[in-house]
């Protein structure tokens, strides 16, 4: 509860500043485009993940936002033991986009703010305690957790509607910090 009341806090206090810098606000559906990559969490051996990235606009000429939807999987079978965990991300993100002068690559830096739904799932063989006989067991447990991000990579136009990007995050999740490196691509919905 605690996070909670303080990301309300934060989202709060930066609105309240940005107000002034929302008369150049240009923000709507831009672009939507997706991604693929490298997830790897704290604990947890490395695995594939992918998503769906929607470009909201900007704030000014060099401050974007980003609104995306998550997901990676590990699976484990070892010794009658068959486990994963998996999560869905809801995230938001501010981008400060980098002017390149004369080049078709532009840097850009930024952080967010994430909902995370893991979901845990084992099953495995036991005996009944009356029959002896080998069951299956299964056991499964979910949790959604709050998580702050930070960012950075680059975007290069492909073509006039595609831009192509890579990106290297750092996600703060309590207990399941995550380094992903993923790359994607954005179709324009605005010429």
């Amino acid at each position: 509860m605690r996070i909670l009341s303080k990301s309300i806090i934060a989202v709060l206090v930066v609105l309240l500043f940005a107000a002034p810098a929302m008369s150049q606000a240009n923000l709507g559906l831009f672009g939507v485009g997706a991604k693929v990559g490298y997830v790897d969490p704290e604990d947890i051996d490395a695995t594939f993940g992918f998503g769906a990235v929607a470009d909201l606009g900007k704030i000014k000429p060099n401050l974007g936002l980003e609104a995306e939807l998550g997901y990676w999987s590990k699976s484990y079978d070892m010794f009658g033991l068959d486990a994963s965990l998996s999560a869905i991300s809801i995230a938001a993100s501010a981008k400060y986009l980098f002017a390149m002068q004369g080049s078709n690559i532009q840097p850009y830096a930024g952080g967010g703010l994430g909902f995370h739904i893991f979901k845990a799932k084992a099953e495995y063989m036991t005996y009944h305690p009356t029959t002896f006989e080998q069951v299956k067991e299964e056991e499964s447990d979910s949790e959604t957790k709050i998580g702050f991000h930070i960012n950075g990579g680059a975007m290069m136009e492909l073509s006039p509607q595609m831009t192509g990007f890579a990106e290297l995050r750092y996600a703060l999740i309590s207990d399941v910090n995550t380094l992903s490196l993923m790359a994607g691509v954005i179709y324009s919905l605005k010429k």
